[in-house]
């Protein structure tokens, strides 16, 4: 049986402004797709993954804009729901050395009023790999119909679950992170995300945590540092760097990344039943360099997305 992916949660209209010129008027602004699980959705598909996004999408404004984006990029968006609410926008300014900056504008926005109905029918699935994380799972009033879901999921038993917590500063709740690992057989997130939410840990304890709640395997990213993953038995510990790229941006480089893992993991095996936790050293360690080099790809390019095949090479700056 050939491995599919259901993602779920929001799609999100990058609003990228092109340096802060104070002497510029007007600012130069470009209009992305976005949001990180959509961005895992995009970039699965085209790495010959079958995918599919459950997603709010508005019928105005960006909404249909942002449907055939995920059409055209493969992905399919049948459990997709059309509603009236506006799409979410976040302005995304850069620093010196790429490293983006998000203001978010979500208030009342389509992504995060998810009904209990409107989601796939769990003992229909499909899929034998379901992805979520991000804003969708924290924000409400919708985040808990979507954690009930995720739970669902878990003990139905027939798909793996993946969460990427991809916290923001007005996301971050350590309580609701530890929660919602609990639904997932892999947990990918980045240092920053890990310091963020428990700043004075190291972040392969709270791997272990993790695995200790029933996750069978914890990938922390980070950065030009590349990947260290921990796996159920809690011994195992394979890290592995990341090539060195001229950065343009690092937007939608985590997304890049797990989308990269999901495909390696899925080629050797790994996501199916107990597979996690039966992987070797080197089939692991075959696979962070994988999502290594799919992030390392999205950084050399501007927006999210690995975009065409990028040569990596040096750089005083690395992704």
């Amino acid at each position: 049986m050939t491995d599919s992916l259901l993602v779920v949660g929001e799609v999100v209209v990058d609003l990228v402004v092109d340096g802060l010129d104070v002497a510029s008027t007007p600012l130069a602004v470009r209009a992305h797709p976005g949001g990180s699980p959509a961005n895992v959705a995009v970039a699965a598909a085209g790495l010959g993954i079958p995918t599919a996004l459950a997603a709010r999408i508005s019928r105005h404004g960006f909404g249909p804009w942002l449907r055939a984006h995920l059409v055209a990029s493969g992905v399919d968006v049948s459990a997709c729901v059309d509603v009236d609410e506006p799409c979410s926008v976040a302005v995304v300014t850069s620093d010196v050395s790429g490293v983006p900056r998000y203001s978010l504008h979500v208030d009342g926005a389509a992504d995060y009023r998810w009904r209990a109905d409107e989601l796939p029918d769990v003992a229909g699935l499909a899929a034998t790999v379901v992805h979520t994380g991000s804003l969708a799972v924290a924000l409400g009033p919708g985040r808990d119909v979507l954690a009930a879901w995720l739970a669902r999921v878990r003990a139905h038993g027939r798909a793996v679950v993946s969460f990427d917590p991809n916290v923001r500063e007005t996301t971050a709740d350590p309580d609701r992170v530890d929660a919602l690992v609990r639904h997932a057989h892999l947990v990918k997130a980045s240092d920053e995300d890990l310091a963020m939410l428990w700043p004075r840990t190291d972040p392969l304890e709270v791997a272990a945590r993790w695995l200790e709640a029933g996750v069978e395997l914890v990938v922390v990213t980070r950065g030009p540092a590349g990947a260290v993953a921990r796996s159920r038995d809690g011994a195992r510990v394979v890290e592995r760097r990341a090539p060195t790229v001229t950065v343009v941006d690092t937007v939608g480089a985590g997304d890049a990344f797990t989308a990269g893992l999901l495909q390696a993991l899925a080629a050797r095996g790994a996501l199916r039943a107990g597979g996690l936790a039966m992987l070797g050293d080197a089939q692991l360690a075959a696979a962070l360099d994988a999502a290594n080099e799919l992030a390392a790809l999205s950084c050399a390019r501007r927006g999210a997305g690995p975009g065409a095949p990028v040569e990596p090479r040096r750089s005083p700056r690395a992704c």
